[in-house]
């Protein structure tokens, strides 16, 4: 049982009015009786044309034309790679826009991607035809909808960008059992391979040193140091939360610190031999992911 949410603002249409000097001065020939007034209302004329032109030039200079994004595929399950790529990107010069995935039910009301129910999966360049691949994180199966941030892509005072279609469905896990995560070998700019069995798990922001058979064995007590690393531009307070999954708990907090760009840092937590979720924040970047958590022998 999987328990996540997130959601988004919808992008308000972007409207311009621009109005022409020649639509505010008035039409045809004047009698010469009329040019004396006319010559007096010529300031005044002028002076209300800049200001509609000003503020359609103004108008113009705020509106924004969001991002588009196109699936490979409509459906996925946890630990799939769905390629994302850009349809259509805002000129902003190769700016940076992190992408996140909301439930479709709840994208209305979200407001801040730094929203806990927003789940991150990576960030594209603003370029047309961009791509990321991703994997897919544990999520609650349903409909989802994606989510978008990058500094100058969206109207002012709006937090979040939404893209409502085509929304991505995520099917429950197949089989019984503890459907662990399989790193996907995503590792931190500048970090040599893990070492035999074990691999890196990441989305280009944050990263966690797992093993690769989906299991996490403790000391004898249940305690577990677990390796989390950042990319540059990845900085703040560092949470972790992990939940037993069934039967389902509350979820804990483990014991961090800050976390400063490409440092590393170990999250002390402490387990029972239970299939768990465990998911790292900082900012608006999360990296969660399954494990079957196994006693070690002392």
């Amino acid at each position: 049982m999987r328990a996540h949410s997130g959601a988004i603002a919808f992008a308000p249409p972007n409207l311009t009015n621009r109005r022409s000097d020649e639509s505010t001065l008035a039409h045809g020939s004047h009698t010469s009786h009329d040019m004396t007034a006319l010559r007096r209302l010529g300031a005044c004329v002028v002076a209300t044309s800049s200001v509609f032109n000003g503020g359609a030039a103004a108008s113009s200079a705020h509106s924004v034309v969001p991002p588009r994004f196109f699936f490979n595929a409509t459906t996925a399950a946890e630990n799939d790679a769905i390629a994302l790529r850009v349809e259509q990107a805002p000129s902003l010069r190769e700016r940076e826009i992190r992408l996140y995935l909301v439930p479709a039910g709840l994208a209305a009301t979200m407001r801040s991607r730094f929203d806990s129910r927003l789940s991150f999966i990576g960030s594209v360049r603003s370029s047309r035809r961009a791509r990321l691949v991703f994997t897919v994180p544990p999520l609650t199966p349903g409909s989802y909808a994606l989510a978008f941030w990058c500094r100058g892509c969206l109207p002012r005072g709006q937090g979040l960008g939404l893209q409502a279609s085509p929304k991505l469905r995520i099917t429950a896990p197949i089989g019984e059992g503890c459907s662990t995560t399989r790193p996907n070998g995503h590792r931190p700019f500048g970090a040599l391979p893990a070492w035999s069995g074990w691999n890196y798990h990441g989305n280009g922001k944050l990263f966690a040193l797992l093993r690769s058979d989906g299991r996490l064995v403790t000391n004898p007590l249940g305690g577990y140091k677990m390796r989390w690393s950042a990319n540059k531009g990845v900085s703040g307070q560092f949470t972790v939360r992990y939940w037993m999954l069934d039967p389902l708990s509350a979820p804990l907090a483990a014991r961090t610190g800050t976390l400063n760009g490409s440092d590393s840092m170990m999250s002390q937590m402490r387990f029972e031999p239970r299939c768990w979720q465990i998911s790292g924040r900082v900012g608006d970047v999360s990296l969660s992911f399954v494990a079957q958590v196994v006693l070690g022998s002392s």
